[in-house]
């Protein structure tokens, strides 16, 4: 960073001749002072680099885990004899439309959806109890995910279930009485919560999830790539060390008597000459310094009595 010297010429000249004299030792102190700008430059990259790492396996773990989900949602539905290209869409703006509605992050509302047509096998159902299974979720305070597997759990015919939560069925009840009891007692506590200002942050917090996911998810090629390569760097770094230490001995050899020469140019020509012409400007001002100030000023009386 070049030094900015300013110099006052009217009055005492001891701030110049300070200035002077520690102009001759800014030239040895530079390597130094730019080694430790080197560092903190190298802590503040080492810094930027960690955040961006972090960032980026947050959002591709977020990718990672939305994908995961699908997974499970398409293989359920292949298993219950249903075709993705029939009602993927309709599901994905189903899920999309209860995550938004219930502040709950689509992929358990996903996850939720699979664990009810696991057992029902059928698309419409699996809606229907998905939406009652956020309900629930919000009410209890259940991770929505299980909150389906109870759901798919009464539609498969287990009712004694329910007692856990409470919810004690007439004798002989069935499972459909079991569904309109639960949806009287949970009915629209998705919405309600959603509507809540708890629910507003878990709604601005599920939205940046998604931006991450789709962060992720058009990262996943690219870290792909880059994991293979580096994978395949370290495996070929270990089974050829001996060559690699070579190649880095080899490429410190090329660049080192670069760098000496700079070194060399800097201690042995550029510092001294800097020095040199510091010791003649400080001669010069003891030479013609008191003269140069008196003119000066003398200017500056004129100047202040011609505008007077």
């Amino acid at each position: 960073m070049a030094r900015k010297i300013e110099v006052q010429l009217v009055g005492d000249d001891s701030d110049l001749r300070r200035a002077f004299a520690n102009s001759q030792t800014t030239g040895s102190k530079w390597a130094g002072r730019m080694k430790r700008i080197g560092k903190l430059a190298g802590l503040g990259l080492a810094a930027g680099i960690g955040v961006a790492i972090i960032a980026m396996k947050k959002s591709f773990d977020a990718a990672k885990e939305a994908e995961l989900a699908q997974g499970r949602l398409r293989t359920q539905l292949k298993q219950s004899g249903k075709s993705w290209a029939d009602h993927g869409k309709r599901i994905e703006d189903s899920i999309d439309s209860l995550s938004k509605l219930s502040a709950i992050d689509d992929e358990l509302v996903s996850d939720s959806f699979t664990n009810i047509l696991r057992v029902t096998g059928n698309v419409n159902k699996a809606m229907e109890g998905n939406a009652l299974a956020a309900d629930i979720a919000r009410a209890r305070g259940m991770d929505m995910a299980k909150a389906g597997e109870l759901v798919g759990k009464v539609y498969g015919g287990n009712l004694g279930i329910l007692s856990r939560y409470g919810i004690v069925l007439k004798d002989g009840a069935t499972k459909q009485e079991a569904i309109a009891e639960l949806e009287e007692k949970f009915g629209g506590q998705a919405e309600a919560y959603g509507k809540s200002a708890a629910g507003a942050q878990e709604r601005f917090q599920v939205a940046l999830e998604n931006v991450e996911e789709q962060l992720g998810a058009k990262l996943f090629p690219v870290l792909t790539k880059l994991f293979e390569w580096g994978t395949q760097f370290m495996e070929w770094s270990q089974q050829n060390w001996p060559r690699f230490q070579a190649i880095i001995a080899k490429a410190v050899d090329a660049v080192r008597p670069t760098f000496e020469k700079l070194v060399n140019y800097w201690t042995g020509t550029l510092l001294p000459t800097i020095q040199s012409i510091v010791a003649l400007a400080r001669k010069f001002w003891d030479k013609f310094g008191a003269d140069i100030k008196r003119n000066f000023s003398n200017m500056v009386d004129v100047i202040k009595h011609d505008q007077g």
